[in-house]
């Protein structure tokens, strides 16, 4: 994939043009934005172009029109051609044009080719002669345009339209052209929900909301403080009845199903159809290899589960007998037996779906028409290319701002199939590329999104939090490098085995590990660590102090122990860490204060 490079154009922010009738009221409005623009596109580091028109007293620059009428106008040296007072100009470069396009008889072109310009951002005066004339020809040029509503203005009815209309151009707001690293940080904290008000109570419609805004909740067996999929919902709604999520994803009609999405994952019913294209293809799961060592047994476990179901994959065993349990040890993975093998071939494929998780977290498995709402089991399979669209859709609303990789991670998808979502929706004005300071390669916001000016969120996030699970994402905004404990040798751990981020504000401030001891009835700390402040001088600035950090962190974790049931939280007296020792103190003081 080429490396995308952006430039911020503005055209004819002169005086001559604001004297129009219906431009003038607008004339600090346009500024501002244009001002907004520009700030960003000097802390992102991109070139900004201002654009004017110029024409000889002459006549050798007129156009048909003027030569016409025989009545010039904008002439070189005129107050009309003298840019609007309060734009700022400064460390910009100045490109004079005489016809609507900025690239007629100018070097736009081959400053663009020099720089590597493949796309740019445009604002200025008239939408529909100006703004659009550049834009079409920077198509012509192979170089994309995104207009930006709040900085263009026109006198023309129709042309207030343009931007919305079924012209190929995506549109934004002037505060999103370009982002600095904190306001892409606020965007993806929003996008997850984590910037939100706690509900006092928590419903169902909360819960499903929830799932609704993030699109996915990961399924994991590791049980050392709760389920995986628990975490992610304390998070952004707080303590809330885990039975909830027991209703709706085990009692008809579901709102919530389990299937392959991120790894094994819950997702909204209405998803699961854009799913069922998606297989493992895992070594070892091969029906035609199965079918042929033994021919009778994907109609035995689709019968068994017909007759008898919901089942878990033990009882399904016993229905289908020894002769079809038998593990062979000298095989791949996890050796498991033909009825297992069979049966995760076919939950695979569709068929069967988990019904629900058993007390012991196992899958109870049915068959897939019982398992669907019938409004769901009633929609017509959409194709694999229209599903791949629509699950893009939803990790774009979900991370706010990203890139091909953090869009195709969300739902395990092929690079070269997102790329080709992420066009298509950018065609179709719902996604819109920006830039973000410091990113070497193309980002997209979601066209709704707004930017936070500031954010309050504070959360522990799980290692399976929906925020964290794009690892180079997750460093790149926060600047934390985070790796699984729970699936790193002890002796290899840098922080511990079940470690969680702390979020504070806009920022990754702490990471604990977490454990629900059971036996001391506490929220157990095993380590707990500062993060350094970062991952640039902007981040610094607004970075929580120490004792800050401390009180939140303190309370959060007060929070989270009620919601578990556990009578406090305790500090491990060998717990390892840099804050360990004060947190203590900041429990113990928590617990004084109570």
């Amino acid at each position: 994939m080429t490396h995308t490079r952006e430039a911020l154009v503005l055209v004819d922010l002169q005086n001559a043009f604001f004297d129009e009738e219906g431009l003038a009221e607008r004339q600090t409005a346009i500024v501002d934005a244009s001002n907004r623009l520009i700030d960003a596109a000097h802390s992102a580091d991109l070139p900004i172009y201002v654009i004017t028109t110029e024409h000889s007293r002459d006549e050798s620059t007129w156009t048909l029109n003027m030569l016409e009428a025989g009545t010039g106008f904008l002439f070189q040296g005129d107050e009309g051609t003298q840019i609007v007072p309060g734009l700022k100009t400064t460390d910009t470069t100045k490109v004079e044009k005489t016809r609507d396009s900025a690239f007629f008889g100018t070097d736009l072109n081959m400053r663009f080719v020099n720089k590597r310009i493949s796309r740019i951002i445009l604002a200025g005066v008239s939408t529909h002669g100006c703004v659009a004339q550049t834009t079409r020809d920077a198509f012509a040029h192979n170089i994309r345009a995104t207009i930006v509503t709040d900085a263009v203005a026109d006198t023309r009815e129709v042309a207030r339209s343009f931007v919305t209309s079924n012209e190929p151009l995506p549109a934004i707001h002037a505060d999103s052209a370009a982002l600095s690293l904190a306001q892409a940080r606020r965007v993806a904290i929003a996008a997850q929900g984590l910037n939100r008000d706690r509900p006092e109570t928590v419903t169902m419609r909360n819960i499903t909301d929830t799932l609704k805004r993030i699109g996915l909740l990961q399924i994991d067996s590791v049980n050392v403080l709760a389920r995986a999929h628990l975490l992610p919902l304390l998070a952004r709604l707080g303590p809330y009845d885990t039975a909830l999520m027991d209703r709706a994803t085990g009692r008809a009609p579901r709102r919530i199903i389990e299937t392959w999405a991120h790894e094994a994952t819950y997702v909204p019913t209405s998803t699961f159809p854009l799913l069922t294209w998606k297989r493992r293809r895992w070594p070892g799961m091969n029906p035609e290899t199965l079918e042929a060592e033994h021919p009778d047994l994907f109609a035995l476990v689709r019968q068994v589960v017909t007759d008898h179901g919901p089942l878990t994959s033990r009882e399904i065993g016993e229905h289908v007998g020894p002769r079809y349990t038998q593990r062979d040890n000298s095989k791949w993975g996890w050796s498991w037996s033909p009825a297992k093998i069979a049966l995760e071939i076919l939950f695979d494929v569709g068929e069967l779906t988990p019904a629900r998780r058993s007390r012991q977290f196992e899958r109870v498995y049915d068959l897939t028409e019982r398992v669907l709402p019938p409004a769901i089991r009633a929609q017509p399979p959409p194709s694999k290319d229209e599903s791949i669209v629509e699950l893009i859709r939803i990790s774009a609303r979900a991370h706010g701002v990203g890139t091909i990789r953090c869009f195709a991670d969300y739902f395990r998808l092929n690079q070269h199939d997102t790329h080709r979502a992420v066009e298509q929706l950018e065609a179709a004005g719902e996604l819109v590329p920006v830039s973000v300071t410091g990113w070497d390669r193309p980002t997209w916001m979601h066209a709704k999104v707004r930017v936070p000016r500031q954010t309050t969120a504070r959360a522990l996030l799980a290692p399976f939090d929906p925020l964290v699970f794009e690892r180079r994402r997750l460093l790149d905004l926060f600047g934390m490098h985070y790796r699984l404990g729970i699936y790193t040798p002890a002796h290899k751990r840098t922080h511990g085995y079940y470690v969680l981020p702390f979020l504070l504000g806009e920022h990754l401030v702490a990471r604990v590990d977490l454990k629900h001891d059971r036996h001391r009835d506490a929220l157990l700390v095993r380590s707990a660590f500062a993060e350094a402040p970062g991952p640039n001088e902007e981040a610094v600035a607004t970075w929580p102090d120490r004792n800050t950090d401390l009180h939140e962190l303190a309370s959060e974790l007060a929070t989270m122990a009620s919601w578990l049931g556990a009578s406090g939280v305790a500090v491990d007296k060998n717990a390892p860490g840099d804050l360990a020792g004060e947190l203590n103190a900041q429990i113990v003081a928590l617990k004084g204060e109570i």
